[in-house]
């Protein structure tokens, strides 16, 4: 049995269940509590806050605050870029769409952002289940393999400017976890290879794009936010920063880890002795960034939930779906052939 055939019989049996007016209602019930969990643990989260060195100490440099707007916003424009390749769908209407999963990713639970979206997309897009699954799945591996690849630069730039040394980082079991790392890649590699067109379906070509866009994000992205660290700190060396950058991403893709901002806050202030940072002001600067991270998601999830729930910009209407574009990169999803589950 194939996915499609898996989703098929669910669908069916699902449409049983959902048809009567009593199960509808349930339905309502279970996406208004939902929500408004969301919305009360993004309200929460900002009681974690320490409020009183964010009003007393707050950044003044304008540049900080510019670069934390074009970086807040940087990876739901890159998402829409790199699924606007790929599927059709309308840019504008669909960026609130990409905002909410950003606020799911990064403050309610890793990769609850990829099953909103998947549900969205199964709603107001032209697109089989099993395509849609495996083009998320393949854009979640080719992120993490563009992080890891920034961070393993920001890392080596970091200890060969000598800030800090490969000791200092790992201490004495250096060679215990060289080898560890060497006898995972020697399976994992050869497993990959083999089982490549299971665990990876996108074409080539379309692969390399969003890897080259996924670099991209990473590199502005990390240029943004040591600019808002510069703009506040200046006198702290540009390999400090580096390494700051390089833990800021690795954080980022630990599964299902949430508030990352409040834990790079938490890890970049115990470590701001052994890198020379001044701590009030590094501690300001990141308390500043928490607190207007969780209001601009609060705010913009509150607000794109009550227009979602006015209808006012559904992506589905009583006279069709969202209105379609043609996709950067044609597929042809019906053609595509699928491992058989068997």
């Amino acid at each position: 049995m194939d996915l499609d055939d898996l989703f098929s019989r669910l669908k069916e049996r699902w449409s049983e269940i959902s048809g009567s007016a009593r199960a509808r209602r349930l339905i309502k019930i279970v996406r208004t509590v939902t929500l408004l969990a969301i919305l009360a643990l993004l309200a929460y989260e900002l009681t974690d806050v320490g409020w009183d060195e964010v009003l007393n100490n707050p950044p003044t440099a304008p540049l900080f605050y510019l670069f934390f707007i074009l970086l807040y916003f940087l990876l739901p424009i890159t998402e829409v870029i790199i699924y606007r390749l790929v599927f059709h769908f309308d840019i504008i209407h669909s960026f609130p769409t990409f905002i909410r999963k950003r606020v799911l990713n990064r403050d309610v639970l890793g990769y609850s952002g990829e099953v909103y979206f998947f549900s969205w997309a199964r709603q107001n897009l032209k697109v089989r289940r099993s395509h849609l699954m495996e083009t998320i799945r393949d854009n979640n591996i080719i992120s993490v393999a563009a992080s890891t690849l920034v961070a393993l630069i920001l890392l080596v730039i970091f200890m060969l400017l000598g800030e800090l040394s490969i000791t200092e980082i790992f201490g004495d079991q250096i060679g215990l976890y060289l080898l560890t790392v060497a006898f995972i890649l020697a399976i994992l590699i050869p497993v990959g290879i083999r089982f490549r067109r299971y665990i990876f379906s996108m074409p080539i070509r379309t692969a390399v794009l969003i890897f080259a866009i996924q670099i991209l994000r990473l590199v502005i992205g990390q240029s943004l936010q040591i600019g808002m660290w510069m703009a506040v700190i200046p006198e702290v060396s540009l390999s400090v920063w580096f390494s700051f950058a390089a833990i800021s991403i690795i954080l980022t893709r630990i599964p299902f880890l949430p508030n990352h901002s409040l834990i790079f806050a938490g890890v970049g202030i115990a470590l701001s002795t052994k890198m020379s940072v001044p701590e009030a002001s590094w501690a300001s600067m990141l308390l500043v960034v928490v607190a207007m991270e969780k209001i601009l998601n609060l705010g913009l999830f509150g607000l794109i939930s009550a227009r979602d729930t006015a209808g006012i910009t559904r992506a589905t209407t009583d006279g069709g779906s969202i209105r379609e574009e043609t996709p950067l990169i044609k597929i042809d999803a019906d053609s595509e052939s699928l491992p058989d589950d068997g």
